[in-house]
């Protein structure tokens, strides 16, 4: 039996399809600013319902592996996991922490 990538609900006529979010990073600023910039609704036909948010590499291997969410922010500037070179974003690549496509953006927060 396969199991689908996500399991927020389609969309409807009257409202949008719930989204489950974990964030990861390990500044609290950061987090913030990210919640904020995404916002409750990102799309018309998306509605955050939920954040995880986590702020150290344990805590993210321990909720992805507990839980299921629709999306998983990870910060690729955060304190590496357990390598200089490999941050949690990349620590587990092509398992259920980042089982297909990842795109990953940064910006400097420069208020206009």
């Amino acid at each position: 039996m396969a199991e689908s990538s996500s399991h927020a609900e389609p969309a409807t006529a009257t409202g949008p399809r719930p989204l489950s979010v974990l964030l990861y990073s390990d500044d609290f600023t950061t987090r913030d600013a990210v919640r904020a910039g995404v916002g409750r609704r990102p799309t018309r036909d998306l509605e955050v319902t939920s954040w995880h948010e986590c702020a150290t590499p344990p805590a993210v291997i321990e909720a992805v592996a507990n839980e299921r969410f629709d999306l998983l922010i990870l910060d690729g500037e955060a304190a590496p996991a357990t390598r200089p070179d490999r941050p949690v974003c990349r620590h587990r690549a092509g398992s259920r922490l980042c089982p297909g496509p990842r795109a990953g953006a940064g910006r400097p927060l420069i208020p206009a």
